[in-house]
């Protein structure tokens, strides 16, 4: 059976965009000009799974007054909503997929805990799920947030393919643990890591993730683009990663989509594996 692995960054629901844009940070246009072409895109390529990261929810009557200022002022908004959950948001305009992942963590953003605001990694699947598992990444004080992957246990054709929505900094102890993780999953299971590890395939981090056994989708084939021409950065600057460990299903194709507006290191990849 042929696999269709997908993975986004949904860049939280910031805004950064128009006359008052702050230069010095990436452009991102506000999350209801992104959300219709990311459906789009998502509903054409109807990958069997979809892989998020930086999915939020909040209830603003629950959260401190300071970080309902801050969340409306990167949303570029006067006041919030009282409740708004961008995963059901998303997952109401992709149907025929399960979302796997609830509840989302409750964010730690620079060691405090934002109560009533809720974010992280998700995962929406065509496939029949067996498990489900979350890995908290080792934090120390002073890391600017923590970062926690859900480890997903599929059944295709009858066996185990375990897919894991990853949002990690470079930082060893992270990466180790993400090996760890990988190591400690039969070996005859296929496993697939996706999202955003924050690190492009030049840094030294890269070369652990290879040698732990996973197979780079978009460096094992012959990627396709399709790209903004007005596009910031380059599609092989990617900090977005799709590692496959199968010998059932190695990687076949590689997609990298940048046609919807939207600006950062972050775009769609589809990977497709035998």
């Amino acid at each position: 059976m042929a696999l269709r692995l997908a993975t986004l960054n949904l860049a939280f629901v910031d805004q950064n965009d128009g006359d008052a844009a702050d230069r010095d940070r990436p452009r991102f246009p506000a999350w209801e000009k992104r959300r219709g072409r990311i459906v789009a895109a998502l509903t054409e390529l109807a990958p069997d799974v979809v892989c998020l990261q930086e999915v939020v929810r909040w209830e603003a009557t629950a959260m401190a007054p300071a970080w309902r200022a801050w969340l409306a002022e990167r949303l570029a908004r006067p006041s919030l909503a009282v409740r708004y959950d961008q995963l059901a948001d998303l997952a109401g305009r992709l149907p025929g997929y399960t979302v796997v992942g609830e509840p989302l963590p409750v964010s730690c953003y620079q060691d405090e805990e934002m109560e009533g605001f809720q974010w992280g990694t998700a995962l929406l699947s065509r496939l029949p799920v067996r498990t489900s598992h979350r890995l908290t990444l080792p934090q120390l004080c002073g890391d600017l947030t923590r970062r926690i992957p859900l480890f997903v246990e599929l059944e295709v054709a009858g066996e185990s393919f375990w897919v894991a929505s990853v949002h990690c900094d470079p930082l060893p102890r992270h990466i180790d643990a993400l090996c760890r993780a990988v190591a400690a999953l039969p070996a005859a299971a296929g496993v697939a890591l996706l999202g955003d590890f924050n690190l492009d395939d030049r840094h030294p981090l890269y070369r652990c993730l290879v040698e732990c056994g996973l197979t780079d989708c978009r460096t094992a084939t012959t990627p396709t683009v399709r790209w903004r021409a007005n596009a910031p950065c380059a599609a092989a600057e990617t900090i977005d990663h799709c590692l496959v460990r199968s010998a059932a299903h190695p990687p076949t194709a590689f997609l990298h989509l940048n046609d919807y507006p939207y600006s950062d290191t972050h775009w769609l990849q589809v990977a497709d594996l035998a």
